[in-house]
């Protein structure tokens, strides 16, 4: 692969306050990193542009309405791309899900292959995250690709607590055009 890669050896995210919940997400020894874009990187800008939540809460046979989810955009480098969405699970409990609808859009000039979304869970114990993501399109400059990120809660999640995490996107060139 030609162009910059971007490695990543540690990543640490500021405090974030989530309504009563301060949570501190930080990504420690990681060899490689995540690669956030590989290519031009005058001309790479790929960006979360809206994330939208909502839950099953209502539907569940003994709603508490008591979990929340929380979502922010994050434009980790200040070129205007929100390259990072954190994501915060408040008071969630076993058989709540969350579910986080986003877009992603291509806001450089060049054409770009979306080759992952990294995921950082942190709490791999408590909660599951899976990404119906769009990892293998192409986007051409000014394009959008919409996806999914569902969030569950397991048996062992400590009752009263917040679970954060970050998703991040992953581009290359594209060198089909």
């Amino acid at each position: 692969m030609s162009g910059v890669i971007s490695k990543l050896a540690v990543l640490i995210v500021p405090l974030v306050a989530f309504t009563g919940v301060v949570a501190s997400y930080a990504m420690n020894g990681i060899e490689t990193g995540p690669v956030f874009a590989q290519g031009n990187p005058d001309h790479l800008a790929v960006g979360f542009i809206s994330a939208t939540t909502t839950d099953n809460e209502s539907t569940l046979p003994e709603p508490k309405e008591v979990a929340e989810c929380f979502v922010e955009l994050v434009d980790e480098y200040g070129d205007g791309s929100n390259e990072m969405m954190r994501v915060a699970i408040d008071n969630g409990y076993p058989l709540y899900e969350a579910y986080v609808d986003f877009t992603i859009q291509n806001q450089g000039t060049l054409p770009v292959d979306i080759i992952g979304i990294h995921v950082d869970n942190s709490s791999p114990n408590a909660i599951s995250v899976s990404v119906t993501d769009p990892v293998g399109t192409t986007l051409d400059a000014g394009e959008t690709v919409d996806g999914r990120l569902t969030v569950g809660i397991f048996q062992a999640a400590a009752e009263s607590s917040g679970y954060p995490f970050a998703i991040v996107i992953q581009v290359e060139e594209s060198i089909e055009r």
